[in-house]
């Protein structure tokens, strides 16, 4: 299982917590020898700064950003579960190996290698996620996702025939196609469901959400028709980050120690 992880060769690990100034800092040091392997190689990607962000809101509580190769993480994440399915399968017996295998074969064969290659090509390395107060409760917290883009017209192409192929196998499968402020749109309905997913494809980034409107509002910001998140980490924080890093997180719990805080009386007329 450490092999399977790339854990077997772990030279040190390392965490330190504690306050700088009023913010608490939390440092992880992990030392392993390169080329790394497993879930481990993930890590080995190019760094990323806080000079590539998406346009966040104003109203911003908490935010991540980090390096994500696609086309990497695909490969390392195909090879772990051809491990596993090799493990499950020593465990459980050949049937249920055999059956994750194919699921494997199924996900992405070598048949579309050629189309994934076009499809990770033109995706960037920059992958956000942040919490948006004013639509926290549709976008049920951190499912705002923004990943950056390299060539938009590739990337656009390749997910018209994405959708198409899988309509094709599943015909369930509901989406529709617009163009909103001059940017494609796609909203995957579901009648069983009140959620309507949602991409949209805007100034060299991919955008997701759970609601169109969360969406939209990003696409907005992108074309200045709404305010945008113009904070410094270091001025708000106190805290200096890294020039370069492969992932960074940033919350100010205020407003949920505010919502936490407000409801104490309940909390105690309940109890009493």
């Amino acid at each position: 299982v450490l092999k399977l992880f790339g854990l077997q060769d772990v030279e040190s690990l390392a965490w330190r917590t504690g306050f700088q100034g009023r913010h608490q800092v939390d440092v992880l040091d992990l030392v392993t020898p390169q080329p790394r392997k497993g879930l481990l190689a993930l890590y080995d990607q190019p760094n990323v700064s806080l000079d590539r962000l998406p346009p966040l809101p104003v109203s911003l509580r908490s935010f991540s950003v980090q390096a994500f190769d696609a086309k990497q993480v695909w490969d390392t994440s195909a090879e772990l579960i051809a491990a596993v399915a090799t493990i499950v399968g020593g465990l459980s017996g050949a049937e249920d190996g055999g059956r994750l295998r194919s699921a494997v074969v199924e996900f992405g064969g070598e048949n579309a290698a050629e189309w994934r290659r076009e499809l990770f090509d033109s995706l960037g390395n920059v992958l956000c996620t942040w919490s948006d107060t004013d639509q926290e409760l549709l976008s049920l917290g951190r499912w705002n996702i923004a990943l950056s883009v390299k060539d938009s017209a590739a990337l656009q192409k390749n997910l018209d025939l994405l959708f198409a192929r899988i309509r094709e196998q599943h015909n369930s499968f509901e989406h529709t196609t617009s163009k909103r402020h001059g940017c494609p749109f796609y909203v995957f309905a579901s009648r069983a469901s009140g959620l309507k997913p949602c991409a949209a494809l805007c100034d060299d980034w991919l955008i997701f959400g759970l609601q169109t409107q969360t969406v939209e509002a990003t696409v907005l910001r992108s074309k200045g028709r709404l305010p945008r998140w113009k904070g410094e980490v270091a001025k708000t924080t106190g805290v200096e980050p890294p020039q370069k890093f492969h992932a960074l997180s940033w919350s100010d719990p205020r407003s949920t120690v505010r919502f936490a805080m407000s409801l104490l009386p309940w909390i105690a007329d309940f109890t009493n």
